[in-house]
């Protein structure tokens, strides 16, 4: 099941963002737009072939006349028409709504067949980060999570694309895992804070998720349609056995989570728009001048990885500062500990999954 990315389905994707209105041309949106530091041109041009998605035009612009698309409400109206759609959470989920448990309840009454944490199917992608960075020493790889980073490479900086871990996001693993191990059925939704995460999506030939709901979305709709979440029932996850969050979950970040299991490696994490693209730059003149590069680079678009992300909206206050989820991992457990639960997963999957079912080609783009 090893998916590619295709140039077409790149091509004829349709934007995410987009002007709702006519542009002022203050041109304050390029002053924040990576894409800009490539094309000296406007923004609409710059929307309609290399905008990465990453947002930051968003609050850049002072007139509010930049928007963006997503699925939230083409994911509603088809589960009002019967459509099966399985969910995918992200763990930011859980820290942008009160009651995530109520929050999944209102989903269940919505249509939604079964609800999945990403969390947990993230050690899949840990494992494949981990095999390939063994089977390619020296190799200097750049994460692969961030759909915007990712997007940024393919359009601008492709010479890097050698060196991007070739491995599906933690979204993606969890859709391959569920559709191929697990046997699901239906369509599958990815309940996100990336706006970009729909074109990472699109951009994959046979994408195996169809709905992008970008958390800030979903929360205006129930705000539109004043729908109290505290009224509904309570439910959880609804995770076969995959991994047991034993690497982010526990460990709270890819590097941290790779160098409990190879930790003679060199690892760096550059997050932040204001720093993530300038990283990019100097690490495409050392990769081409031969020099040596971190074993492994985090690089997030946003400041608060993926938690902060364009498509969140604001946090909503906790009713009770002290309430964890039932979902939540405890993170105190010991450094042996860890690593000793993550191993045995690690030795499932070499046991149980087939590592190409999650590798991505990215460099066929080019």
């Amino acid at each position: 099941m090893r998916l590619s990315i295709c140039r077409a389905t790149i091509e004829i994707c349709d934007n995410e963002i987009f002007l709702k209105s006519k542009c002022s041309g203050c041109r304050q949106c390029l002053k924040q737009c990576p894409a800009a530091r490539h094309m000296n041109e406007s923004p609409q041009s710059i929307m309609s072939c290399g905008c990465i998605s990453c947002g930051k035009c968003l609050d850049a612009c002072p007139f509010h006349t930049i928007d963006y698309r997503d699925d939230t409400l083409s994911f509603i109206e088809d589960l009002k028409k019967g459509e099966k759609i399985s969910l995918l959470v992200a763990p930011a989920v859980l820290r942008h709504f009160s009651s995530p448990e109520k929050l999944f309840g209102f989903l269940k009454l919505l249509g939604v067949e079964s609800i999945h944490n990403v969390i947990l199917y993230a050690d899949i992608a840990i494992w494949a980060y981990v095999e390939q960075l063994r089977r390619n020493p020296g190799t200097g790889f750049i994460a692969s999570p961030c759909a915007a980073i990712i997007r940024y490479i393919q359009l601008h900086k492709p010479m890097l694309l050698k060196h991007v871990m070739p491995v599906y996001s933690p979204m993606q693993c969890t859709a391959i895992f569920l559709k191929k191990y697990a046997q699901a059925k239906g369509k599958l939704a990815f309940l996100s804070p990336c706006i970009a995460k729909r074109t990472e999506m699109r951009s994959i030939g046979c994408s195996t998720v169809s709905y992008n709901i970008t958390i800030g979305r979903l929360k205006k709709y129930i705000m539109d349609h004043s729908i109290d979440i505290e009224r509904h029932f309570a439910s959880g996850f609804d995770d076969l056995k995959s991994g047991d969050g034993v690497t982010l979950g526990l460990y709270g970040g890819v590097s941290e989570s790779i160098a409990a299991h190879i930790p003679s490696l060199s690892y760096t994490k550059v997050c932040g728009a204001n720093k993530a693209y300038d990283f990019l730059e100097k690490y495409a003149t050392s990769s081409q001048n031969g020099v040596q590069l971190p074993d492994m680079s985090e690089v997030y678009n946003c400041e608060d990885p993926c938690d902060g992300g364009p498509g969140c909206g604001k946090l909503c206050p906790k009713p009770d500062t002290e309430k964890k989820s039932s979902n939540d991992k405890p993170n105190t457990i010991g450094y042996a500990t860890k690593y000793s639960l993550s191993k045995k997963v690690f030795a499932e999957f070499d046991m149980s999954l087939d590592i190409a079912d999650f590798l991505a080609d990215y460099s066929s783009a080019y």
